[in-house]
C-alpha cells in the first residue's frame, strides 16, 4: 500500500516499540483495540456529531497518527486534517 504522507515521519517512541514487539512475538495475542458501540434512544443531529468528532480529531494528535512500513521498520506520521465523513447509522429495530 502506498504512503500518502504529507509531512514528516517518525519512528516509534520507546513505548510504541514495546507494544509492537509484544504483539509481533507473544503466542498469545491481547486486544489492543476496543471495539466501541453507541445507543441512542432520542433524537440525534448527525451532522452536529460529525463536526464534534472532527474537533476532537484535531484537538487529539493522536486519533490523526497513522503508521507504515519504511524498509522493514514501522514509522508513523501525522494527517494534516481528519475528515471523517458521513456517520454510518445502523439500526438493530425489530418488528415488535
Amino acid at each position: 500500500m502506498k504512503n500518502k504522507m504529507a509531512g514528516t515521519a517518525y519512528d516509534l517512541i520507546p513505548s510504541q516499540q514495546t507494544m509492537h514487539y509484544m504483539l509481533k512475538y507473544s503466542l498469545h495475542k491481547q486486544v489492543m483495540q476496543i471495539p466501541m458501540s453507541l445507543t441512542v434512544s432520542e433524537k440525534l443531529d448527525f451532522d452536529t456529531l460529525q463536526k464534534a468528532v472532527e474537533i476532537e480529531c484535531r484537538r487529539n494528535d493522536c486519533m490523526r497518527l497513522r503508521y507504515f512500513k519504511e524498509k522493514g521498520q514501522i514509522r508513523q506520521y501525522f494527517t494534516p486534517d481528519c475528515k471523517i465523513g458521513k456517520i454510518p447509522v445502523v439500526t438493530f429495530k425489530t418488528k415488535e
